[in-house]
């Protein structure tokens, strides 16, 4: 159970983060249509320039991510 449970947060918390293959391949697409999360904060930082907004953008991301994760633990630990 120790080693699924590692695997699902890990995978979860990948899945957020894709960027790379997004960035090289397509650049978001026609009309932004491959938008990821990271993709779209990258996008408003650095292409808007909105900082701030990317900022909050991130931690607000980071929180979802903290609570997703920490749901899976509190329902792996009930198994």
């Amino acid at each position: 159970m120790p080693t699924t449970l590692y695997i699902l947060v890990i995978t979860t918390i990948n899945s957020f983060q894709c960027f790379a293959l997004i960035q090289l391949l397509t650049s978001g697409g026609p009309n932004h249509s491959t938008d990821t999360v990271m993709y779209y904060i990258y996008y408003t930082a650095f292409k808007l320039y909105r900082y701030g907004y990317a900022n909050s953008m991130g931690v607000i991301l980071a929180i979802f991510i903290a609570l997703l994760s920490a749901i899976q633990f509190k329902l792996a630990k009930e198994k």
